[in-house]
């Protein structure tokens, strides 16, 4: 498996902050914490984009601020902490409806 680079919106990592397991041995929570560290939101981000997580926990922020995309490189170990969150979501029915088409993205890189 090769690593990929995929562009992300606000919501995509939003999304897949949310769906990412938040216990592990001790390599997966590091890679976990890899995963976290590139699609988190920056403190110029928070700031720039005014993002706030709303009371029903969905993210918001002020799309005046331009583009919100970015490209992210994930590594090969990273990229199956990925695809087991996906799957873990998907046998448990949690998924976020706008988070399918990313997930197809990453699914045909």
């Amino acid at each position: 498996m090769e690593s990929k680079t995929i562009e992300m919106d606000f919501a995509d990592r939003a999304n897949l902050m949310s769906i990412l397991p938040q216990n592990g041995n001790r390599i997966k929570i590091r890679l976990i914490s890899s995963i976290m560290e590139q699609v988190e939101f920056t403190v110029q981000e928070i700031n720039h984009w005014n993002i706030n997580i709303m009371p029903d926990g969905r993210t918001s922020w002020n799309p005046a601020g331009g583009p919100t995309t970015k490209d992210v490189h994930f590594s090969p170990k990273e990229i199956e902490i990925i695809s087991e969150a996906i799957n873990e979501a998907d046998r448990v029915g949690v998924i976020p409806f706008k988070m399918m088409k990313w997930i197809e993205k990453f699914e045909s890189l």
